[in-house]
């Protein structure tokens, strides 16, 4: 996909480097995604791009640098329900973030996060709708008298929606979110946020400042800090112009092949058929092979678990005592694959029967099917571990 000016990211793999290169323009370090299994007790997964700096936020553990900026994978669990069936919630996703270790607060992330939304993204302001915490007078003001956004684009919500925390412990605060309105035309009146047709939450400014214990008592953290989160497949949306996440190049590649295997089309399924490849392509790897005797390339989805650079799966074939052809394949040249639009050439291991029981339980929380296709077979499934080359 090309972008339509010079000057616009579209692609998913630009607006992820659009974001990055925005903040280490403004002295972010860059931070690599950690691994989606936190070193964390109070959480089983990374669900979001400030938990691997939750140390830092809590004085646990020294500051990578006064400022930084990440591209973390996540997974979060508690929207399952809804993969596939809204435009926009998904178990498997990515989130851009730009944070402050004491260092810059609100008014600096209120600047730099319009900047980049408007000069970067450019995005009309008459697209954009602001959210703030009710109790956050402040965070009003710099929208409404630095910014100049018109007073009736800020909504004050209460603490259910504009009052973020990581989890029921831990560092927390008053946040402001930035909408987009697919529908200006409608105006500005009785407008309800909650309407997911025609708004969608893309950018989550958190003023990190409180610390919640297990009594549920807010405290003073050591420093004000800044987290902030942008969806990268809800950002691939607006630009991309697109009705859904799904059909984004972050993730169509993946229900296209699907589909192809299916022998369905896509866009004239029924509703139901669409919801079962759009739940395919949510937490899914392509990958490439170089069949054995037919010397083609043979693409393969495949469910997956990250386990810090690595990338999981399970040569099940759906609990068949045969193994699956791209097993095979891998013996005849390095695989690539593709994982969130990006594409690699891969090495690969194959994991030993006393690690299984750990990755076996990786891969049952991103797809607990996996438990039934064991059942199906007495062969040892093989586990392999794909790693970029």
């Amino acid at each position: 996909m090309k972008s339509q000016t010079k000057n616009t990211p579209i692609t998913g793999d630009e607006i992820r480097k659009t974001f990055l290169d925005f903040y280490e323009s403004k002295s972010h370090l860059i931070i690599p995604s950690s691994s989606l299994i936190p070193d964390d007790p109070t959480v089983m997964l990374t669900i979001a791009g400030m938990l691997p700096f939750k140390p830092v936020f809590l004085g646990l553990r020294n500051r990578p640098s006064p400022r930084a900026s990440s591209s973390q994978k996540c997974i979060r669990t508690n929207d399952i329900e809804n993969v596939g069936v809204t435009a926009r919630h998904h178990t498997f996703f990515e989130m851009l973030g730009n944070f402050s270790f004491g260092d810059y607060f609100k008014k600096e992330a209120i600047q730099w996060a319009w900047e980049l939304i408007t000069d970067a993204y450019h995005l009309k302001p008459e697209n954009i709708i602001i959210s703030v915490f009710h109790e956050d007078h402040e965070s009003e003001k710099i929208w409404r008298d630095d910014i100049g956004i018109d007073p009736e684009r800020i909504i004050q919500l209460d603490e259910k929606d504009n009052f973020w925390s990581s989890g029921a412990t831990g560092p927390c605060g008053p946040c402001s979110e930035l909408y987009y309105d697919f529908n200006p035309e409608k105006g500005l009146k009785n407008i309800d946020l909650e309407d997911g047709d025609r708004f969608i939450e893309f950018y989550n400014l958190v003023f990190m400042q409180y610390n919640r214990d297990a009594e549920g008592q807010l405290t003073d953290l050591k420093y004000k800090n800044i987290d902030t989160g942008m969806g990268l497949e809800r950002m691939a949306q607006i630009l991309q112009k697109k009705k859904n996440n799904y059909e984004t190049d972050l993730i169509f590649p993946i229900i296209q092949k699907a589909s192809e295997i299916s022998k369905i089309d896509y866009y004239s399924s029924d509703e139901r058929t669409k919801i079962s490849l759009k739940i395919i392509g949510d937490h899914i790897l392509m990958l490439e092979t170089i069949g054995n005797k037919s010397n083609q390339v043979r693409k393969t989805p495949l469910t997956y678990a990250n386990y810090e650079d690595h990338y999981i799966v399970a040569a099940s074939f759906s609990g068949s005592d045969k193994t699956p052809d791209w097993f095979h394949n891998l013996s005849t040249y390095n695989p690539y694959i593709t994982v969130d639009s990006i594409r690699f050439e891969a090495t690969y291991e194959l994991i030993d029967s006393q690690e299984k029981d750990f990755f076996w339980s990786l891969l049952d929380e991103v797809y607990p099917t996996f438990q039934m296709y064991r059942q199906r077979t007495s062969r040892d499934i093989p586990l392999i571990k794909f790693s970029k080359a």
